[in-house]
C-alpha cells in the first residue's frame, strides 16, 4: 500500500512538472512569435495617430502593443538559456530602448518616416531573436507556425503602408514594399491552405481567411486611388485576430507532439 502512494505522488509530481514545463514552453512560443507583429503595430498606430484615423482607437493599440511589447521582452529575457539568445534579446532590448524615444515624438509626416525605419531595425533584430530561441528549445517542424505568425505580422504591414500612403508620406519604397507585403500575405496563405495535415478547425478558419481575401483584396490592390483608411484598419484587424486564433492551435499542436509536418 506505501508503495502504491509513493508510486502515486510521483506520477502526479512528474505530471506536474511536465505540465509546467509545457505551459512555459507555450508562453516562450506564444511571446515570441507575437513580438514582430506588436512591432508593427505600434508603428501602424503611431501613424493612425498622426493622420487622425480612429484616434481614440489607435492610442489605446499604440499604449497597449508598447506595454505588451516591454512585457514580452522581459519574459523572454528571464526565461532565455543559450549565450546566443540572451545576447540576441539584449539586441532587441538596445534597439527598443532607442525605438521607445522616438516613439515620444509627435505623430507628424517627418516623424513617422524615423518611427518607420527605426520599427525596420526592431522588427530585424526580433527575427534573430525568434530563431535563436526556438532554436535553443529546439522546437521543431514549425513551419505553419511561422507561416501564420509571418501572416499577422502581413496583416499590420498592409495597414501601416495603406495608412502611410493615405497620409501621403514621403517613402520612396511605398508602393514596392505595400505590393511585397500582399504578395507575401497571399502566397503564404496558399501554403497554408495545401497543407496536408490541417485538422477541419484550422481547415474552417483558412477557408473563411481565402474568402476574406477576396473580398479585401480590392481595397488594399488601390494604385494610385485614395485608400479608405477605416475599411483597411478593419479588414486587417479581423485578419489578424483570424491568424491570432490559428497561432494558438498550431502551437498547441507542437506542444503536444502532434505533427506539424510543413508543406
Amino acid at each position: 500500500m506505501k508503495t502504491r502512494y509513493i508510486l502515486f505522488f510521483l506520477t502526479m509530481f512528474l505530471w506536474t512538472v511536465g505540465f509546467g514545463q509545457k505551459l512555459n514552453l507555450s508562453q516562450i512560443i506564444e511571446k515570441a512569435g507575437k513580438q514582430k507583429l506588436l512591432c508593427e503595430q505600434i508603428t501602424k498606430s503611431y501613424l493612425m495617430i498622426g493622420s487622425a484615423i480612429k484616434t481614440d482607437e489607435a492610442k489605446l493599440e499604440f499604449d497597449d502593443s508598447k506595454f505588451t511589447f516591454s512585457k514580452n521582452l522581459l519574459f523572454l529575457g528571464e526565461n532565455s538559456k543559450s549565450e546566443e539568445s540572451k545576447l540576441a534579446i539584449q539586441n532587441v532590448v538596445a534597439l527598443w530602448n532607442d525605438f521607445k524615444i522616438i516613439l515620444v515624438s509627435k505623430p507628424t509626416r517627418e516623424n513617422s518616416l524615423v518611427v518607420i525605419n527605426q520599427s525596420n531595425l526592431v522588427l530585424n533584430a526580433c527575427n534573430e531573436m525568434v530563431a535563436q530561441i526556438f532554436s535553443e528549445n529546439k522546437i521543431k517542424n514549425i513551419r505553419l507556425l511561422n507561416l501564420c505568425n509571418k501572416q499577422r505580422l502581413n496583416s499590420q504591414k498592409i495597414a501601416k503602408f495603406c495608412v502611410a500612403k493615405n497620409w501621403k508620406i514621403n517613402y520612396l519604397d511605398l508602393e514596392k514594399d505595400l505590393n511585397e507585403t500582399l504578395t507575401s500575405y497571399e502566397f503564404s496563405l496558399a501554403q497554408m491552405i495545401s497543407a496536408n495535415d490541417n485538422s477541419p478547425e484550422i481547415t474552417k478558419i483558412l477557408t473563411q481567411q481565402k474568402n476574406d481575401w477576396t473580398d479585401y483584396k480590392s481595397n488594399f490592390m488601390y494604385g494610385n486611388k485614395t485608400v479608405i483608411s477605416e475599411a483597411i484598419i478593419e479588414n486587417t484587424n479581423t485578419i489578424l485576430n483570424e491568424f491570432n486564433k490559428l497561432s494558438l492551435l498550431y502551437i498547441k499542436n507542437a506542444i503536444t507532439g502532434n505533427a506539424i509536418t510543413g508543406l
